[in-house]
């Protein structure tokens, strides 16, 4: 399958809007960015004097990536069985990140000793006031997401050597680990790691690319993004 030709340096402006394909791809930073452009390429239409034309594709990279993949798991050329059964939601994936992290004891902290005698049922409320406190866990299960996802992006590297680890990258590692576990099992995927599974579909030729791809708004491009333009 022939590769689209991309633009790693595409230019908002009516001269590259008028030179793009007409079935050219424009993967956009953002939803707002994607108006834009697709308002910008009508009223640029609009200008020059036609009445029926096709509209331009400006799509976040996401939405793109999975009509193209939907068509190719019809068409036949993925099967089934390789695809991933569940694309996480953000919700779906902070709550298996909240399974992962386990319980305050698990965590290491467990309930704090007791001092001078039996607690009373008021100092048993204190207590857990206080877990909840040093264990926030929705906290915690966000920032895990986000640097997990952050960790795929960027492929970021975490040295081997446990030793030249911190506590907190240990524990997060151990996390990370888990939450891996349970959606290998269950054939889940998180949009992270789900990017990086459809743009290697795309490398093995399924999928029916664009003539021309082109990305707009990024101000850097991350390694997932730099393997979808190339």
């Amino acid at each position: 399958m022939p590769h689209p030709d991309s633009d790693l340096d595409f230019e908002q402006s009516r001269i590259a809007l008028a030179a793009l394909a007409p079935d050219a791809v424009v993967l956009c930073a953002s939803q707002r960015l994607a108006r834009n452009l697709r308002r910008d390429h009508d009223r640029l239409q609009l200008a020059s004097g036609l009445t029926r034309w096709q509209p331009l594709q400006a799509l976040a990279p996401a939405q793109w990536l999975e009509a193209v993949l939907r068509e190719a798991l019809l068409a036949g050329e993925i099967a089934v069985a390789e695809a991933p059964r569940l694309l996480l939601g953000d919700l779906q994936e902070r709550i298996l990140w909240d399974r992962a992290i386990g319980t305050p004891a698990e965590l290491g902290g467990g309930a704090p000793a007791e001092l001078g005698g039996t607690a009373s049922s008021d100092g048993a409320a204190d207590e857990g006031a206080q877990e909840d406190a040093l264990f926030d866990r929705e906290g915690l299960a966000s920032a895990a997401a986000e640097a997990n996802a952050l960790m795929a992006a960027w492929d970021i590297l975490i040295p081997v050597d446990a030793a030249l680890q911190s506590e907190e990258t240990r524990q997060f590692l151990r996390w990370r680990e888990e939450f891996q576990r349970i959606c290998g099992v269950a054939g889940w995927l998180e949009a992270a790691r789900m990017l990086d599974w459809q743009i290697d579909r795309l490398k093995a030729g399924a999928g029916r690319l664009p003539g021309q791809l082109a990305l707009a708004g990024f101000d850097r491009y991350n390694r997932q993004e730099t393997r979808l333009a190339r």
